[in-house]
């Protein structure tokens, strides 16, 4: 309660004399992390996490806490490996599918279905992985909801579009294995780490990993040089994943002018300001339009709503400002 009132010293208070009464206990640590995440304290929530792991290696809400606290520290190759732990709290749940999980192995001459897991936004941002399994030998089958459909035709090396929650399109033909869309990121760093036949960084918490160079040792003297596969990089600069086609920019190009763009002074933005509101912590990432009024006076800026669903009746809360509905 302390917590939800936003009171975070009392809070935090709270949380370790709880600690401190049941130090070998882990649900006392985990509550505990999850405050100081609450309140932002990024460093101590991880080390109370890996705490808590400690404790109870076991413990599901921790390894998926910790994980996401290690993609928040930028640590992203252990973060993606410990994020696969969301299937064991089956949130979201995993997809049924007859045939096997692919693993990171070699993934050259397979039908491999990718399927998208989550919403929009989760899919928009993790089909840049998907052009990198194309290169490596796949032929790749994407499932996406079916609005993403004509984007996700675009993306390179994409074989087959098939909608989700439906029978896969006959064009799939045979599928020899499947990965969640957001599991790339994993899997393309563990068949990099197996084709250097070098594990996975798994350095301690607020420690360097060490011999995790691209390069590898150097070579004994009068040694014979092997050749190595470099380490992916769940972060490295992927070439651009989604396309559009040049007459619908054309079309938006017309459409944005005649509410007055001028192109040569003013940047175009478009702008969302609220997500699903039956997510349960919508309130934490859709501030309202009201609250960010102010970044309608930016100079040099013509701002465009693009928002839908529940959050588009902030427009009318604000009918006083010249704000383009498209």
């Amino acid at each position: 309660l302390l917590k939800e009132q936003g009171r975070q010293g009392e809070s935090l208070a709270a949380y370790q004399r709880a600690v401190a009464l049941a130090p070998a206990s882990a649900e006392p640590m985990h509550n505990l992390a999850v405050a100081l995440e609450h309140f932002g304290d990024w460093g101590l929530a991880l080390a109370a996490f890996s705490r808590t792991l400690e404790l109870d290696p076991n413990h599901l809400d921790g390894r998926w806490n910790r994980a996401l606290a290690l993609l928040l520290h930028g640590r992203y190759e252990q973060g993606f490996d410990a994020y696969e732990v969301r299937f064991e709290r089956r949130q979201p749940e995993p997809r049924v599918c007859a045939e096997p999980l692919w693993d990171g192995g070699d993934p050259t001459g397979k039908t491999i279905l990718v399927w998208a897991e989550q919403g929009f936004g989760d899919a928009l941002q993790f089909i840049r992985y998907v052009p990198e399994l194309a290169r490596r030998g796949a032929r790749v089958v994407l499932e996406v909801l079916e609005p993403m459909m004509a984007l996700a035709a675009a993306v390179p090396g994409v074989a087959v579009v098939t909608p989700r929650g439906g029978t896969l399109l006959a064009e799939a033909g045979p599928i020899d294995c499947h990965v969640a869309l957001m599991s790339l990121p994993a899997m393309l760093a563990r068949a990099s780490a197996t084709a250097t036949s070098e594990p996975p960084a798994r350095a301690a918490d607020g420690q360097a990993a060490a011999g995790n160079s691209s390069s590898g040792p150097a070579a004994a003297p009068g040694s014979t040089s092997i050749a190595r596969t470099p380490r992916f990089d769940p972060l490295v600069r992927l070439a651009p994943a989604v396309h559009v086609d040049p007459s619908r920019i054309t079309s938006w190009r017309e459409r944005l002018l005649g509410h007055g763009w001028q192109p040569r002074a003013e940047l175009a933005v478009g702008w969302v300001w609220a997500g699903n509101p039956n997510v349960k912590s919508d309130s934490w990432r859709s501030p309202r339009l009201p609250a960010l009024q102010g970044l309608l006076e930016v100079p040099g800026v013509r701002w465009f709503a693009l928002q839908k669903g529940d959050g588009h009746r902030d427009i009318e809360a604000l009918a006083a400002v010249a704000l383009p509905d498209i």
